[in-house]
């Protein structure tokens, strides 16, 4: 799908307080959205967080570098450094391509930001072990959510645009999703349905409907902030932007690939959740040239490898569920196993 054959998309806009994570259950308005209600003149920044595996981030960089969108920035931060990262730094980075370090005086400055938030016990709670850590184990991982917050405020660009590491995006998803922000006159733009990647199976599917929040792209202006933790800090976060922000849900899933490749950040229980509510499988030999020709693919680490770390359990679900295709015949019974494995 290139950007010439998009000339028009129908986007279901949420008014404040309308909409959750479950916004596909809900009431909207749709709003056809024209080809020309945008352009490149605003500066979009694609915010990166990484653990710093090199391979990943050569891989996204690629990502961003296919986007047919051209006013665009990439940040990249990560709180583990090593020659690898400290090597593409050198070799890559620049006015469009920014990397940031996390160090310990920025998580200090986000646990004093904590303070604003929550109740008084929980706010000084929150500091004051962010603060101990910072300084009493600094190599300890820092939470998504603060790692989220350092790359929000290190954005130029007055829009700001989800990237994950690890997950392939199609070339035209930032022109798509910018000309929805501005046609849609919404704060925020995600993505209704997305395709999941299962390497260790060579499968693609398209996932249930739901406001999928690693396809954030917003006004950075009036954004929440995310809360300091490890996991579900999107979430909340989009919990939080859809109370006071009118929102808008495209239904076009090849825009996003999302990736189970074994050592993602939630646990094979959830993934598999997700997985076995999808609508529609599809084999290699089915998907691949239209993926190839608009994505990345290739450059990510995991084609041709079957995905990373353990992953057992997925390949063992994954296979029944592909033996169910668009009738889904075995979802249930893979979740209610998954469920007494490992709650999510």
């Amino acid at each position: 799908m290139g950007q010439a054959e998009i000339m028009q998309v129908l986007l279901d806009v949420y008014e404040p307080g309308n909409a959750n994570t479950d916004a596909a259950n809900l009431i909207s308005s749709p709003v056809v959205v024209d080809s020309a209600a945008s352009s490149d003149e605003e500066l979009v920044s694609c915010l990166m967080v990484t653990r710093g595996d090199p391979k990943f981030i050569e891989s996204a960089v690629k990502s961003f570098k296919l986007q047919s969108y051209s006013n665009k920035e990439l940040i990249i931060i990560y709180d583990t450094s090593s020659v690898g990262v400290e090597n593409l730094a050198r070799e890559i980075g620049g006015d469009d391509i920014r990397f940031i370090h996390a160090n310990r005086m920025q998580w200090l400055k986000e646990a004093f930001r904590s303070l604003v938030h929550g109740s008084l016990r929980g706010r000084l709670g929150r500091m004051r072990g962010l603060a101990r850590a910072a300084w009493a184990r600094p190599r300890l991982k820092l939470p998504l959510g603060l790692l989220r917050n350092i790359a929000v405020a290190q954005a130029k660009g007055n829009i700001v645009c989800q990237w994950d590491d690890d997950d392939l995006h199609h070339r035209d998803r930032l022109a798509v999703q910018v000309r929805a922000l501005y046609g849609g006159r919404v704060s925020a733009v995600f993505l209704k349905r997305w395709l999941i990647w299962l390497p260790a199976q060579q499968l693609f599917s398209i996932s249930g409907p739901r406001i999928w929040e690693g396809s954030l792209l917003a006004w950075k202006k009036g954004l929440p902030r995310y809360q300091p933790i490890r996991r579900a800090e999107d979430t909340l976060f989009v919990d939080a932007l859809c109370k006071t922000n009118r929102i808008g849900l495209l239904d076009i899933p090849h825009l996003y690939c999302y990736t189970i490749h074994g050592n993602n950040t939630w646990n094979a229980a959830h993934l598999l959740y997700l997985v076995s509510n999808s609508s529609r499988f599809f084999s290699y030999e089915e998907i691949l040239p239209e993926i190839e020709e608009s994505m990345a693919f290739k450059a990510h680490p995991c084609f041709g490898s079957g995905g990373l770390g353990p992953r057992s359990l997925i390949r063992q679900a994954s296979t029944e569920i592909a033996k169910g295709g668009d009738s889904l015949g075995s979802p249930v019974r893979v979740r209610d196993r998954c469920e007494d494995h490992d709650a999510v």
